[in-house]
């Protein structure tokens, strides 16, 4: 696919994709909810650059993927099915077009259990350019967080934060430096406005 085109690659009626999927592979819960937007309602299969890639317009994640044919739509709840864990050693694989997608669960003794499921891609409206969206720097500041911590900051948000828009603003100094999340307080109109502030420190890179 041309890097520099405007828009992903219509999906085709008739065609078939085929991918490995796993666990990791469910993005369901980043792809929108919004009916109004339909085509942000599913995953979007790009084959060319072997990327899932899911969003709801605000937030937008790009996963590898080994995939063939052409490029394909999945429903975020088809998607959730499709990478259900199951037993350990199982490989799991989806053929899929605009009307289903054919689950194939190959067991660690070979035996193959295929199920059939249908969708609806009705949506004319191209996937998103979404290569458009993700930054591209000379030298793009790279820091490294414990994900545990930012959830704990994340959830006080959420909790005690601005219910209206749960911000939390990080401020980077370098990739050595701590870094800094300031959670904007829901307050009363008798209230002046606060903030709560947490510093974390980055975790070294291991030589």
């Amino acid at each position: 696919m041309n890097e520099t085109s405007q828009a992903s690659a219509p999906v085709t009626a008739i065609a078939h994709t085929s991918a490995t999927l796993k666990p990791r592979h469910d993005l369901s819960a980043i792809c929108s909810r919004d009916e109004t937007r339909e085509v942000l309602n599913y995953a979007h299969i790009d084959v060319a650059s072997q990327q899932l890639i899911a969003t709801d317009g605000r937030i937008l994640c790009r996963l590898p993927i080994d995939a063939t044919g052409h490029n394909q739509l999945i429903h975020r709840d088809l998607l959730k099915a499709a990478c259900k864990p199951g037993k350990r050693g199982d490989l799991k694989t989806a053929t899929s077009t605009k009307e289903s997608i054919e689950i194939e669960t190959i067991g660690r003794d070979l035996e193959s259990v295929k199920q059939t499921l249908s969708q609806k891609v009705s949506s004319r409206e191209n996937y998103p350019a979404w290569r458009q969206v993700i930054p591209e720097q000379v030298k793009p500041l790279t820091i490294t967080l414990n994900a545990n911590y930012m959830k704990k900051i994340a959830e006080y948000a959420i909790k005690h934060g601005d219910k209206e828009t749960t911000r939390i603003v990080v401020s980077l100094t370098d990739n050595t430096s701590p870094a800094c999340f300031e959670v904007p307080m829901a307050y009363s109109s008798q209230e002046s406005s606060a903030s709560a502030h947490f510093v974390l420190m980055p975790i070294r890179a291991q030589a």
